[in-house]
């Protein structure tokens, strides 16, 4: 199966987009917090918030079902076994994060999600809805059953229970700040967004359209069902049920999901549909995104080390404003933008993806 080049520009448009997302989210919430504001800065973060990492999340989905659907059968269980090497790298390297200095780690969380879809890969895209839809169900179920901030320290963002076995696996599964359940759905999403004939316009316009009234429609339907349940239900300090009818990412409730993931089809719609600009505007406009894409794991692990180790070791956490948040954004997109324009001109990938296809793709 040929790959069209409109198709691979607009899924690395489309992952430079939210590259620039999560490093705002990221950003503000190291920097500045959860605090709300006026100011547009704290708009955008948290409008951001939550959908950037996962629209990351259906973006893989998306790769592993155009390297899965263009292999012939021969060559079908190379990729499942480079797929479980690149799950075990990504594993290692945000351990290895965590570990050093980031407790926001998303990389790990992409390992799991990983190993638990190799398996899933020749089910067909009803069977993987389902799954995700069960998998939506199964976190609503835990959330009745073990309290959601259970092993947080909220005022800090901390999570003293991470390196111990079952403060681990509850994290990983359940209360993280990404976890299989319900994360895992988006994976899955993005597998049966994948196997689109995204090279035709139509489907990227559908899936525009699409994705803008199921975003729309969840959080319409969220709205009321909040209402509803305030209206009902005795007010105490955590209502689990009514934390599961909003659309915000923690916890992260059905609602959230299902508006996630039409922001994210939606995105990745107008992106497909963004790689068929006009030179001019391509280049200018287009191109940017695209080579920050390319390097989106180089520049993670990047904006990681700015944030935390250049910002983080001069300043208290939480201390700055969205203004300040604003301009070391900024700057981190724009240094992201030239270094790698610079690279796609030497024709160079970014160190981390040259080292995972290095030790990966045998």
């Amino acid at each position: 199966m040929l790959i069209s080049k409109d198709r691979i520009t607009g899924i690395d448009l489309a992952r430079g987009l939210a590259f620039c997302g999560m490093v705002l989210v990221n950003f503000h919430i190291v920097m500045a917090g959860f605090g709300s504001a006026d100011h547009p800065i704290a708009q955008l973060f948290s409008s951001f918030s939550g959908r950037a990492a996962s629209l990351f999340v259906m973006l893989a989905g998306v790769g592993i079902a155009l390297r899965w659907n263009r292999a012939s059968e021969e060559k079908k269980p190379a990729i499942r076994r480079s797929t479980i090497y690149r799950a075990l790298f990504l594993l290692v390297c945000g351990y290895l994060l965590q570990a050093l200095t980031w407790d926001g780690d998303i990389l790990h969380y992409y390992g799991v999600y990983l190993l638990l879809t190799i398996p899933l890969l020749r089910l067909r895209s009803r069977w993987l809805l389902l799954i995700a839809l069960l998998i939506v169900a199964i976190y609503i179920g835990l959330t009745q059953w073990i309290p959601w901030f259970r092993g947080w320290r909220l005022m800090t963002l901390s999570y003293p229970e991470f390196w111990e076995p079952i403060g681990q696996i509850r994290n990983l599964f359940y209360n993280g700040w990404h976890p299989v359940f319900p994360w895992l759905s988006f994976l899955l999403v993005g597998c049966c967004v994948g196997r689109l004939n995204l090279s035709s316009w139509k489907t990227a316009l559908s899936l525009l359209i699409g994705g803008c009234l199921l975003a729309l429609l969840a959080i319409e339907v969220s709205e009321l069902a909040q209402q509803w349940r305030k209206d009902h239900a005795v007010a105490n300090f955590f209502d689990p049920t009514l934390s599961l009818l909003k659309t915000e990412s923690l916890p992260p409730g059905p609602f959230f999901v299902l508006s996630a993931c039409g922001s994210g089809m939606a995105l990745i719609g107008i992106s497909l549909l963004m790689a068929r600009a006009p030179r001019l505007m391509h280049q200018l406009l287009v191109q940017p995104f695209v080579v920050v894409g390319r390097r989106a794991f180089s520049l993670y692990i990047l904006h990681v080390i700015v944030l935390m180790q250049f910002w983080g070791r001069l300043n208290e956490l939480g201390s700055a404003n969205s203004k300040t948040v604003g301009y070391w954004w900024l700057g981190m997109i724009l240094t992201s933008m030239a270094g790698s324009l610079l690279l796609e001109y030497k024709q160079l990938r970014g160190p981390a993806e040259w080292a995972m296809r290095r030790l990966c793709d045998r």
